[in-house]
C-alpha cells in the first residue's frame, strides 16, 4: 500500500517527496559512482527522475531497501557524503567536506535548499517518510563512522610524537642513571680520598705529638746532667782553683723546690688526661654540605606544571631528577637532611607550594625508600618562586657531642618532657654558641607514632625554647616547628624518635 502511494506521487511529487527519491536512489546507485570525482556525484532531474520511475515500477525496490550492503557505501563514499550534507544537513566528521559532494551549486531541482526532515516529508507523504527515516538512520550511522575515523587518524598522528617523547625520555633515563653510576664512582673516590686524609691528620697528630715529648726530653736531659755534675765531687788536676761553697741549705731549698715541681707536674697531669678524656664539645654539623653538596643540591630542582601537585603526569624530567634525589640522599645515609621547599609563583596559592613538597617528600618516602627523618616538608610565606616545582635545600643542624660518642639531639623518654642533665648540659653548650654566634635557631619536636600524642612534640618545643630562653638565648633567635611523628628516626623502637632538633635557620 506504502510502495502504491508512492508510486502514485511518482509521477508529480511533491518536493519533499522528490528529493527524498532522489537522496535514495543515490544510494542505491552508489556503484555507478565509485571510483569517479566528488564533482560528478549528482542528481540530473531531466536524466535521473526517470530511473526512478522505473526503479519504482519493479518489485526489487523494496527488497533493495531491506537488504541494502552499506559496504556499498564504503566503495563510494562521496555518495553519502553527498546526501548526508546536502539532503540531511548532518555535520560531517571534517568540515571541509561539507558541501563538497556534487557540484558547489547544484542543478535546479537536484537538492533541497533546507535539509530534510521528519516532519516535512511526513507532511508530505507518510509512506515517503518511512522511506526518510531508514535513509536518514543509514546516514547517521555513516556520519558516525566518519568521525571515528577523523578521531583515529587524529590519534595515530598524535601517537607519533609521543612515542619520540617516550624514546627522548627512554634516553633520558639512561643517560640519568649512567651519570648516577658515575656520580656514585667519584663519591666513593672522594669518600676513599676523605678516609685517607683523615688517616694523615691522625697520624700527623700523633706525630706531633711524639715530637713535643721528644723535644720536653731533650730540654730536661742537659739541665739533669748539669746539676749531677755540679753536685758530684770535684775531680781533675790539683791545681784548679777552689770553688766557692755555697750556703748550708741552698741547694736543699733547689731540690726541694725541684721535687715540689716534679710532684705539682705528676698532679696536674692525671687532671689533664682526665678533662681531655671527657670534654663536652659542641659539633655543628653543616650535614656534609661542602660547595660541592651545597652546588649539587641546587641542581636537584623538581619542576611542577603551573597550577599542578601530582607527581610523574607524564612528565619525565620529573623521573630522572626523583631518582637523582634518592640516590644522592641513599648515598649520605647519616649525614645530610634536606628541606623539600615547595616553591610556586604569584599568582598560585601558598598551599599549593606545599602540597607540592607533600607529594615528593611521600614519593622519596613510600617509593624510593629513602628515610623520613633525613626529610622536611616546607612552603608557605616563603615559597613565592619565579618557577613552579619543589627545591633541595641542606638543612645545618646543632648537634651536642660527648667526648667520643656520637653527636645526638636532644632526647626524651617516652611520654615525658622533662629534660635529662645530659640535655640540659647540651643545650647549655649550644646556648653559648647561638649567643655567641648570633645564631637564629629552629627548635624542631618530634613524638613517636605508637604510645605517644601528637601534641607532646610541641610541648617538648616548649621546654626546650624555654631551657633556651633561660641560658641567655634571645627569643627573637628562636623559631619553634611541630613535626609531630612525620619523622621517625626508627620504626621499631620509639626512644630515638622522641627528640627536639636544633636546626640553623639560613
Amino acid at each position: 500500500r506504502e510502495l502504491a502511494e508512492i508510486k502514485r506521487l511518482a509521477k508529480n511529487p511533491p518536493m519533499a517527496v522528490r528529493h527524498t527519491l532522489a537522496a535514495c536512489w543515490l544510494l542505491l546507485s552508489s556503484g555507478l559512482f565509485r571510483n569517479k570525482p566528488p564533482s560528478a556525484v549528482k542528481f540530473d532531474d531531466a536524466k535521473d527522475w526517470a530511473k526512478i520511475q522505473k526503479l519504482l515500477a519493479t518489485d526489487s525496490f523494496i527488497p533493495e531497501i531491506l537488504n541494502f550492503d552499506t559496504a556499498l557505501l564504503a566503495s563510494a563514499p562521496e555518495v553519502s557524503r553527498h546526501v548526508a550534507s546536502l539532503y540531511l544537513g548532518l555535520e560531517l566528521a571534517d568540515a571541509s567536506s561539507k558541501g563538497k559532494p556534487g557540484s558547489a551549486v547544484p542543478s535546479k531541482g537536484s537538492a533541497p535548499e533546507a535539509p530534510l526532515t521528519d516532519d516535512i516529508v511526513n507532511r508530505s507523504s507518510r509512506a515517503c517518510a518511512a522511506l526518510f527515516s531508514w535513509m536518514l538512520e543509514l546516514m547517521r550511522e555513516f556520519v558516525e563512522r566518519l568521525k571515528l575515523e577523523a578521531q583515529l587518524k587524529q590519534l595515530k598522528e598524535e601517537e607519533e610524537p609521543l612515542k619520540e617523547r617516550q624514546s627522548s625520555a627512554e634516553q633520558a633515563v639512561a643517560a640519568a642513571e649512567a651519570e648516577l653510576v658515575t656520580l656514585k664512582e667519584a663519591a666513593a673516590r672522594q669518600e676513599a680520598e676523605l678516609r685517607n686524609l683523615r688517616t694523615e691528620e691522625t697520624m700527623a697528630k700523633r706525630a706531633a705529638k711524639d715530637l713535643d715529648q721528644l723535644e720536653q726530653l731533650m730540654r730536661e736531659g742537659p739541665a739533669a746532667t748539669l746539676d749531677k755534675k755540679q753536685s758530684s765531687p770535684s775531680e781533675g788536676k790539683s791545681t784548679q782553683k777552689p770553688q766557692r761553697k755555697r750556703a748550708k741549705g741552698d741547694d736543699d731549698e733547689e731540690d726541694e723546690g725541684g721535687d715540689d715541681d716534679e710532684e705539682n707536674d705528676e698532679k696536674e697531669r692525671p687532671k689533664s688526661r682526665k678533662a681531655a678524656a671527657s670534654p663536652k664539645a659542641l659539633e655543628v654539623e653543616y650535614c656534609g654540605s661542602m660547595a660541592h653538596v651545597d652546588h649539587d643540591l641546587a641542581r636537584l630542582y623538581i619542576p611542577f606544571e603551573n597550577g599542578e601537585s601530582a607527581l610523574l603526569d607524564g612528565d619525565p624530567q620529573q623521573a630522572v631528577v626523583l631518582l637523582k634525589v634518592a640516590a644522592f640522599l641513599s648515598d649520605r645515609k647519616s649525614t645530610l637532611k634536606v628541606l623539600l621547599e615547595g616553591r610556586r609563583t604569584k599568582d598560585e596559592s601558598e598551599d599549593l607550594a606545599t602540597a607540592r613538597s607533600l607529594s615528593v617528600f611521600s614519593y622519596l618516602v613510600n617509593v624510593a625508600a629513602c628515610r623520613p627523618s633525613c626529610l622536611r616538608i616546607g612552603g608557605g610565606s616563603r615559597s613565592l618562586s619565579s618557577e613552579s616545582g619543589v627545591a633541595c635545600v641542606p638543612i645545618h643542624e646543632l648537634r651536642v657531642a660527648a667526648g667520643e660518642e656520637e653527636a645526638v639531639p636532644v632526647h626524651f623518654q617516652v611520654g615525658s618532657v622533662a629534660l635529662s642533665n645530659r640535655a640540659k648540659e647540651g643545650l647549655k653548650v649550644a646556648a653559648a654558641l647561638v649567643v655567641e654566634d648570633d645564631l637564629t635557631i629552629c627548635v624542631e619536636g618530634h613524638c613517636h607514632k605508637s604510645g605517644e600524642e601528637e601534641s607532646i612534640a610541641s610541648a617538648r618545643c616548649a621546654m626546650v625554647f624555654e631551657e633556651l630562653v633561660l641560658l641567655g638565648v634571645r627569643e627573637s633567635q628562636l623559631e619553634t616547628r611541630d613535626c609531630g611523628s612525620r619523622h621517625p628516626v626508627s620504626r621499631l623502637s620509639g626512644e630515638p624518635n622522641c627528640r627536639v632538633e636544633l636546626h640553623i635557620v639560613q
